[in-house]
């Protein structure tokens, strides 16, 4: 690749454009963005499982969750570090969520204990996995989209590419299915 000279001393925004430039280009300008963002990237796949391999899978899925960024960021916007975050963690947790992982989320996994979801509900036996295994795949990935990632009701409209009020009556219909179960646990 002859756009750059030397990879290793470009601006992030540099490397983002020739990397948009040159889709299909499997070297060069991604390949340092990655890089540049592995330690990101193994920080949170050890964020999301506390299992080695899964954890290793996790950042894969993340780096991937990188590449899409770049891929879709609008050159000269700030802030892609941030962005880029967004899209690693969020395929990371996708991933993790999926079932492709040999363990779903495990709520005694650091990824829990470092957000504000306990391992149980205060008063209770019942273990948020309990909570979040009876719900779809679909409503999974947006419970821990909203509550566990904290990501915003719009930011989870963008990502989905529906409307602000269809990612709100999904959260309502969530906890239209999760408000049996919470009441007859905390009323054991």
């Amino acid at each position: 690749m002859g756009i750059l000279l030397s990879m290793g001393d470009s601006s992030l925004d540099d490397l983002i454009a020739v990397a948009q430039a040159n889709p299909t280009d499997d070297g060069g300008a991604m390949n340092e963005i990655v890089r540049r963002f592995d330690p990101l990237a193994q920080r949170i796949g050890r964020s999301v499982s506390a299992r080695p391999e899964v954890q290793d899978d996790a950042a894969q899925e993340a780096r991937i969750g990188l590449m899409d960024a770049v891929r879709k960021h609008s050159l000269g916007t700030p802030g892609f570090p941030a962005y880029a975050r967004k899209y690693m963690r969020g395929a990371a947790l996708r991933y993790v969520t999926s079932g492709r992982s040999e363990v779903a989320v495990d709520p005694h996994d650091e990824f829990w204990t470092g957000s504000d979801v306990a391992p149980a509900m205060p008063g209770t036996d019942v273990e948020v996995h309990e909570l979040v295994a009876i719900l779809t795949p679909e409503q999974q990935r947006l419970t821990v989209a909203r509550y566990i990632a904290n990501d915003t009701v719009t930011e989870i409209a963008r990502s989905l590419n529906v409307s602000v009020p269809a990612v709100s009556q999904r959260l309502a219909t969530i906890h239209r299915a999760l408000r049996p179960v919470v009441t007859a646990a905390v009323a054991a």
